[in-house]
C-alpha cells in the first residue's frame, strides 16, 4: 500500500518538437522499459504521424529530476486506436534512461473517482517558467464528443489551470493515489468568461482494450 502520493515530476516527460526547437506537450512514463502515454494530438503535433505504428518516431526529453540528468532520446509508437478517435497512444522510448519504480506512474481508471480532487503536471510556459501544477476536481464522464468515436467517454475536469502544453499530462487522483487519464482539451471561451474552469481528461480505461493491454494497472 502506497502511503506517499505519486511524484508527478518524477514520470513526467516532455514531447518536442521535430526541430527540437520547443516543447510541445507532456507525456507520462508507464513501465521502466520505457513505455509512455501521451495525446494522439500532441504526437501529430510534434510532426509525427499516427498512421505508421512501429516506424513512427518522435523526440522526447526526460527532463532533470532528483533520479537522472536530462536525456534527449527518440520514441516510437507502439500502439493507437485506428477505428477510434480516443485522445491517447501508445509509445516506446528509444535508448531511455535507467528507471526506477519511482519513475513509473502507478495507474488507474477514473471510475471510483468521481468528485475526488485531482493534481497534474505537465509543461506549459508562463513567462520563464517552462512547467508547472494544475488542480482540480474530477467531475465525472460526459458523452462523447460531437463527430468522435470513442471507446470511452471523456472525463470532466473542474480546473483554470490548464494552458497549452499541458497535453498529455497526467490526472493524478490524489485521494487515491491513482494516476487515472490524460489531460485532453480545455474550453476556451475566448473573452467570456463563462464556462473557463471547464477541462477534459482521457479515462486510462481505455488503455485496458486491445491494443493497450500491456500497460500495467495497480489493483487498488
Amino acid at each position: 500500500m502506497r502511503t506517499q502520493v505519486q511524484n508527478l515530476i518524477s514520470f513526467t516527460v516532455q514531447i518536442v518538437a521535430a526541430d527540437k526547437s520547443r516543447v510541445i506537450g507532456t507525456g507520462i512514463v508507464v513501465s521502466m522499459d520505457g513505455k509512455i502515454i501521451t495525446c494522439s494530438h500532441v504526437f501529430e503535433m510534434a510532426g509525427a504521424s499516427t498512421n505508421e505504428c512501429g516506424s513512427s518516431v518522435l523526440n522526447i526529453c526526460f527532463p532533470k529530476n532528483r533520479y537522472r540528468d536530462a536525456k534527449l532520446c527518440q520514441a516510437k509508437l507502439v500502439a493507437n486506436l485506428s477505428e477510434h478517435d480516443d485522445d491517447i497512444l501508445l509509445l516506446k522510448a528509444i535508448d531511455p534512461p535507467l528507471l526506477s519504480s519511482e519513475q513509473v506512474a502507478v495507474l488507474g481508471t477514473a471510475e471510483f473517482s468521481i468528485g475526488n480532487p485531482f493534481r497534474s503536471y505537465g509543461f506549459r510556459q508562463l513567462g520563464d517558467s517552462p512547467s508547472g501544477y494544475a488542480v482540480g476536481e474530477i467531475l465525472g464522464p460526459v458523452l462523447p464528443f460531437i463527430n468522435k468515436k470513442l471507446l470511452v467517454e471523456p472525463v470532466e475536469l473542474r480546473t483554470r489551470d490548464i494552458r497549452p502544453g499541458m497535453s498529455g499530462a497526467g490526472i493524478l487522483d490524489v485521494k487515491r493515489n491513482l494516476l487515472i487519464g490524460l489531460i485532453s482539451r480545455r474550453w476556451n471561451p475566448g473573452d467570456q468568461s463563462s464556462n473557463d474552469n471547464i477541462a477534459w481528461g482521457v479515462d486510462n480505461l481505455v488503455l485496458t482494450f486491445n491494443p493497450f493491454h500491456s500497460v500495467p494497472f495497480s489493483n487498488d
